[in-house]
């Protein structure tokens, strides 16, 4: 019975302490009530960026991105001009590339399309693919017959981005199989027109 009334005793303190706490808000002029509608809604504004603040914050991104994949590219370039030469036999190539990192490991691979009467023909160009590295680009893939757009696409097959290039009058889809891209990209299967629109062009047509 003592336990019951202690009990009671504590609720009846904790409501009374409930009561003197809480604000009577009957007691205040309407007056003297402040009106923070305005307030509340800039704060919410500027907590819920606009889609033109959104569409900035993307695009700078976007643009450090690209800065530091071009820093990367050119600090890469020696080694590329070396690895190319290493393939070609002469170290006086003409030729228009793109570095991108296809394998997904953090460093820049390249594809490379040879330029001049050597390595194009009626039907295309040679294209090779060099693997990026910390001190050396390592000749991957050589694929002849190939023409511009070069595109890659956002699907990976064996660990390498799929390429889509022009070859033979249509686009080619080209998959890696393990250990480099098709040779004879004119004797692949054209590439469907949705994967074509969703590839991201690297070497446009000149």
């Amino acid at each position: 019975m003592k336990l019951k009334i202690q009990a009671a005793t504590i609720v009846a303190i904790a409501i009374l302490s409930v009561t003197a706490c809480k604000p009577n808000e009957s007691k205040i002029p309407a007056a003297d009530q402040v009106d923070n509608t305005a307030e509340v809604e800039a704060i919410a504004k500027e907590a819920d960026p606009s889609q033109a603040q959104v569409d900035q914050y993307n695009k700078d991104e976007n643009e450090m991105a690209e800065r530091s994949e071009a820093m990367a590219a050119n600090a890469a370039r020696p080694m590329l001009e070396k690895a190319v030469a290493g393939q070609t036999g002469t170290a006086d190539n003409k030729f228009v590339d793109k570095m991108i990192d296809l394998n997904g490991d953090g460093v820049l691979d390249a594809i490379v399309l040879l330029q001049g009467m050597d390595w194009c023909g009626s039907g295309g160009c040679t294209m090779m693919v060099f693997e990026g590295g910390k001190d050396a680009m390592t000749f991957k893939s050589k694929s002849t017959v190939t023409d511009t757009p070069i595109r890659v696409a956002g699907t990976k097959t064996k660990g390498w981005s799929d390429l889509i290039v022009s070859s033979d009058g249509k686009d080619r889809k080209l998959v890696f199989d393990g250990n480099k891209y098709p040779s004879n990209p004119s004797l692949v299967a054209p590439a469907q027109g949705d994967q074509v629109t969703a590839a991201k062009v690297l070497i446009p047509s000149s």
